[in-house]
């Protein structure tokens, strides 16, 4: 099973970690084959047509000392919250107004970005089916599949498209557009609702059932002629409950070594051959024994 991670600059400045040397730090700490580096709308364009790639480009640079595979997510929807992560000047467009500079933003992404060869696949929005999560904002659910034609006009690299899982509900409605589908499986959730800390168990279920779920997900797959990857797997706790990142009293609720192991072990299990680890910036807020746990178990899998 190839192995990858999600990196985000705008993370590491939440939890209060350096990103360039987090990102040395992580490329450092395994043998990794993939990442996935949100191209943040917000972050380039803060200005109507004033396009400031600098930062993109100083991960590229370093993440290409390591000659590893870069996945570049372009478009509105991002990883990481508010998942909306458009520009000010966005907010008060009508939605055909929105979807011609959404547009325009995936074409100056890709003609910026294709001389890279480091980078290997394209993936166009952040889950573009969960419209009802993330702060308020525009909706790209009616629209991912036209930037995806867009993008195939413009490069031959491969396009992904990602989806969250749900162990007990059908993950597809239509046929894919995409040449490679992602699965994000989270374990386990912690919310805070009515005064009480909620969490919320994903996989509640026997784990012969989630795999066939998964399983079927593949089938699907199978029959358009679809790659399938899971593109998040949980390696972080839930931070929807405040202090939860820094507080292993409450981090360990949602995600210990040992949990991640077993979800790491179902990946395996399903037969999928490309995983991309979330949450490992979280790691390097860790103690050095509790970040080498959960590398340990990443190593031994």
């Amino acid at each position: 099973m190839k192995l990858g991670f999600t990196f985000s600059i705008k993370y590491c400045e939440n939890i209060g970690l350096n990103w360039k040397q987090t990102l040395k730090l992580i490329l450092e700490s395994y043998p990794w084959e993939y990442i996935r580096l949100p191209i943040y709308w917000d972050k380039v364009e803060t200005q109507k047509g004033k396009l400031d790639y600098t930062s993109i480009k100083e991960q590229l640079e370093i993440v290409s000392q390591y000659k590893i595979k870069i996945i570049p997510v372009i478009g509105y929807r991002n990883p990481r919250w508010p998942e909306r992560h458009g520009p000010n000047w966005l907010d008060y467009m009508s939605h055909q107004d929105f979807n011609k500079e959404l547009l325009r933003w995936i074409e100056q992404c890709i003609n910026e970005l294709r001389p890279n060869h480091s980078i290997s696949t394209w993936q166009i929005e952040n889950e573009p089916l969960e419209n009802n999560w993330g702060e308020t904002g525009f909706n790209v659910s009616e629209f991912y599949t036209q930037e995806i034609e867009l993008v195939k006009t413009l490069d031959h690299r491969e396009c992904l498209i990602t989806y969250g899982f749900k162990p007990w509900s059908k993950t597809f409605k239509n046929p894919p557009s995409e040449d490679i589908i992602g699965l994000d499986i989270y374990s386990k959730l912690g919310i805070k609702k009515f005064g009480k800390i909620w969490y919320l168990d994903m996989f509640y279920l026997p784990e012969k059932t989630i795999l066939n779920r998964i399983q079927q997900d593949i089938e699907f797959a199978k029959q358009h002629n679809t790659k399938i990857w899971i593109t998040e797997l949980q390696a972080e706790p839930w931070d929807a409950v405040e202090g939860v990142l820094f507080n292993k009293n409450q981090w360990s609720k949602t995600i210990t070594p040992n949990r991640f192991s077993k979800i790491l072990d179902l990946s395996k299990k399903a037969n999928i051959s490309t995983t991309l680890v979330w949450g490992v910036e979280w790691w390097w807020t860790l103690d050095k024994e509790d970040r080498s746990e959960f590398l340990y178990q990443l190593e031994n899998n």
